[in-house]
């Protein structure tokens, strides 16, 4: 819910024997979970995480309340929820999910994690492009960089994390931001045109290997 997402609007499950299924807390016969449905009955039972199959019978459902519902809004409750029960039946097929997000009903863990990813990924204009010829850990690098999302200290405080400073502590000059770090510092300069000096004039630049 956090980040802006209920499970329980996408994904229900599907009854068979109840063995698996939480009466008052799982989402399986209205959008969202009994417990938040009737919440005044919730607080009078003593089994609050029971299972479907546990409170089910052939002669109705069997109820362990701490008290008789006997209030108003308890007793309105008891027959909305009694209502709502009326012609649920039970199975000897497994309890299983459904969903909302595939065509066929089923549940897939990749339609979660896709709508996941469409929540928390962050969008670009820009077309990312994955060379395989660079290591994993450095793409990542370079593309977290290019969504200024490195952990310098103007990243750390814009997400409210407190630090000392934010100035860049090897130079002078300008703040620890992505930019600078990585671009404008001279001293950050003078590392890569040493670095490049030397692999070239010792070995030569990398060649691009032989695909096999």
């Amino acid at each position: 819910m956090e980040m802006g997402l209920d499970f329980y609007h996408f994904v229900s499950t599907k009854i068979g024997s109840g063995r698996n299924t939480l009466f008052w807390l799982d989402n399986w016969i209205c959008d969202g979970n009994l417990a938040l449905r009737f919440p005044n009955l919730y607080a009078l039972d003593k089994r609050k995480s029971c299972f479907l199959a546990e409170r089910f019978s052939s002669n109705g459902f069997l109820w362990a309340w701490r008290k008789n519902p006997n209030l108003p809004v308890e007793m309105a409750e008891l027959a909305q929820l009694c209502r709502l029960l009326d012609g649920v039946t039970l199975s000897s097929d497994h309890d299983s999910w459904k969903s909302k997000l595939s065509s066929d009903g089923q549940f897939y863990v990749r339609d979660i994690r896709k709508l996941i990813d469409s929540k928390v990924t962050v969008r670009t204009n820009s077309t990312t492009v994955w060379v395989n010829l660079v290591p994993l850990k450095i793409i990542c690098f370079v593309w977290r960089a290019s969504l200024d999302d490195i952990p310098s200290s103007m990243a750390l405080s814009r997400r409210g994390v407190g630090v000392d400073s934010t100035r860049f502590l090897f130079c002078i000059n300008g703040v620890d931001d992505t930019d600078h770090l990585l671009i404008a510092c001279d001293l950050a300069k003078e590392v890569f045109n040493v670095n490049v000096e030397n692999e070239s004039t010792q070995t030569g630049w990398p060649k691009r290997p032989n695909r096999r």
